[in-house]
């Protein structure tokens, strides 16, 4: 994986997804502000975290794959954080 813009599954980008999920989640249950970007987070957590270990099924989880899982989870909550609000800069 060399960038966030190969973290895709059958074409689907997992950053949109992220990014999708969240704004899905706050419109839903009405969240606001820093709930939202932890969500974003914790998003990024899980599917970009799952992306590394799926991707890597084929080998024993030792804790350099799993520093990574939790590393590009990281990238990934972060960036649709920040993608969403440079977005929504640009509308106002």
């Amino acid at each position: 994986m060399e960038s966030l813009s190969d973290l895709t599954v059958n074409g689907v980008s997992i950053l949109l997804l992220v990014i999708g999920l969240t704004q899905w989640a706050k419109e839903a249950f009405g969240l606001q502000g820093n709930q939202a970007k932890l969500l974003a987070v914790g998003f990024g957590l899980l599917l970009g975290g799952g992306f590394v270990l799926y991707e890597n099924v084929d080998r024993v989880p030792d804790a350099r794959l799993v520093f990574e899982a939790i590393i590009v989870g990281l990238a990934v909550g972060l960036s649709a954080t920040g993608l969403y609000d440079t977005a929504k800069s640009f509308r106002k």
